[in-house]
């Protein structure tokens, strides 16, 4: 039987011991993470989190495979998550890539964030595997793939490991957490690694329907039905446009807020508040200024309305890092617009 010592630090590596044990399961774990990567089958544009990435080694091989895609890992080891993010130095410079030292019950990510995930090797050491598996959960939108990789319970396993680290369980019991957390589809292919048995778990998130798990992704991906609806109000308006040539209620700029809020990376609860905030306003009567039949610095405003434009060009040729004066300036420009036309519609009007 493993030693519960070095059973330990293969559940959470610490000290120079744990440097020494990270090197070899890097090596020890290649046949089970290859088997973990191919059952997952990652198109090249997911995004995947690896739960426990530990050195880092799947990740590489889910860069180089997902060649347009981002690649997430946390683990709760401070020596693992300083070896990975050493070997993904360069994607990490890319923006491709994020390594962070985080519980998997705790995962630092919005809902709906990943497309896939997979968790190798990290079951056994979750005092509450429900809670882990429902925060994965919470973290893949619905339709999302997880792996999960294990070594099943059997006599043979149950001789080798500890029982007072290792937490082995039965593939039917994996699957029953799975469904309880808000899977469907679950599925177990158990493979033979010479005398030891490696299982994969394959499951979908559940959509928020028939009663269901219903997450916060999917109340707002219900909310992003919004400007639709509201867009079809304001367009059957006969006085959408004024007799003096303005917009009456927010104008249809669904683009541009979409644009700023995927430039801008906030939390998807205050991305739903603002776009409540702007179909709110379709239904408040105030003018907006239509640039091109502006009776008042009509040249000025387009020539700005074109500058712009290349800044918002610009910023998407930089993205997921543009330059912040090109941020700065083009927000500028949006409260150009807003002042302009409170000023046109609202205050000279009322000065005359």
């Amino acid at each position: 039987m493993k030693a519960e010592w070095i059973a330990r630090q293969s559940s959470r590596p610490q000290g120079w011991l744990g440097q020494i044990v990270a090197r070899v399961m890097s090596y020890e774990t290649i046949p089970v993470n290859r088997i973990a990567l191919d059952e997952l089958e990652v198109d090249d544009d997911e995004s995947v989190l690896d739960v426990g990435c530990g050195h880092g080694r799947t990740l590489a091989a889910l860069e180089r495979e997902a060649r347009a895609g981002f690649m997430a890992g946390i683990d709760p080891s401070e020596v693992m998550v300083s070896l990975a993010s050493r070997r993904l130095r360069k994607a990490r410079g890319r923006g491709r890539a994020e390594i962070q030292q985080a519980e998997s019950h705790r995962i630092p990510y919005p809902d709906g964030r990943f497309d896939a995930a997979l968790a190798v090797h990290v079951l056994y050491f979750w005092p509450d595997p429900a809670r882990d598996l429902a925060e994965i959960r919470r973290v893949l939108r619905p339709g999302g793939r997880l792996l999960l990789g294990y070594r099943p319970d059997d006599a043979a396993a149950r001789a080798a490991l500890p029982s007072s680290v290792y937490a082995l369980r039965s593939p039917e019991d994996v699957e029953k957490l799975l469904l309880a957390a808000g899977f469907d589809s679950v599925s177990t292919q158990v493979h033979q690694l010479g005398e030891a048995p490696f299982a994969c778990a394959r499951a979908v998130a559940r959509f928020g329907a028939n009663g269901r798990v219903l997450t916060g992704h999917d109340q707002r991906e219900a909310l992003a039905a919004l400007p639709v609806l509201v867009s079809c109000y304001g367009f059957c308006q006969s006085h959408a446009k004024t007799d003096d040539d303005f917009f009456l209620g927010f104008p249809s700029y669904w683009n541009v807020l979409a644009f700023y809020l995927f430039l801008g990376g906030l939390d998807p609860w205050v991305n739903a508040g603002i776009l409540a905030l702007f179909a709110l306003l379709v239904f408040v009567p105030l003018k907006w200024v239509y640039p091109s039949r502006m009776s008042r610095w009509r040249g000025f405003t387009i020539g700005a309305t074109c500058v712009w434009g290349a800044m918002c060009i610009a910023m998407l040729a930089q993205f997921p890092e543009p330059a912040p004066w090109l941020l700065v300036g083009s927000l500028l420009y949006a409260a150009y617009y807003v002042l302009v036309s409170l000023w046109l519609a609202h205050v000279a009007p009322a000065r005359a």
